[in-house]
């Protein structure tokens, strides 16, 4: 039987924000526009939103920790991350600077449906859907609508986010 049949999902909610321990096998949508997901630009390494071939993240315990999360994508070794302000996909990089750019706090109670990741190293800055790009922006004191992002059914069955 495959191992993955034996990964559990454990949630706490604590103090507004989404604690996971490990989530596998789900895909990342916009709250504001539910049919897209995050996929990669052709010929570099931008995250963009698209409706088709959309990649498959692992959300583990961030990278820095200090009740972060990371985002990577199954099977790669690449991790969602911000340079230049700009979402990116890129591969492992050990560095202190990598480690913080791949890490954010999740964070529930902003929206109505879904979830803020908010910068470890900018937290005045979130991950923002725009059109069809995925920008660090700085998180408005309201209408966090192209803030807000939801997980879909991870591959375990049985669970739902």
């Amino acid at each position: 039987m495959n191992t993955l049949c034996f990964l559990t999902i454990l949630l706490i909610f604590v103090a507004d924000c989404f604690a996971v321990q490990i989530i596998i096998g789900t895909t990342i949508h916009p709250v504001n526009a539910p049919h897209k997901g995050i996929v990669s630009a052709s010929g570099n390494d931008k995250a963009l939103l698209g409706t088709v071939h959309l990649k498959t993240f692992s959300v583990i315990p961030g990278l820095v920790h200090d009740n972060t999360h990371s985002f990577e994508m199954f099977g790669s070794g690449e991790y969602l991350r911000h340079s230049s302000f700009v979402m990116r996909l890129n591969k492992y990089d050990a560095s202190d600077l990598f480690k913080k750019d791949a890490s954010y706090r999740v964070i529930s109670g902003m929206c109505k449906e879904g979830y803020v990741f908010q910068s470890y190293n900018y937290p005045k800055k979130g991950v923002k859907a725009d059109g069809n790009s995925i920008t660090l922006s700085d998180i408005p004191d309201t209408n966090f609508e192209d803030f807000c992002w939801k997980f879909s059914k991870p591959w375990t069955t049985g669970y739902t986010l």
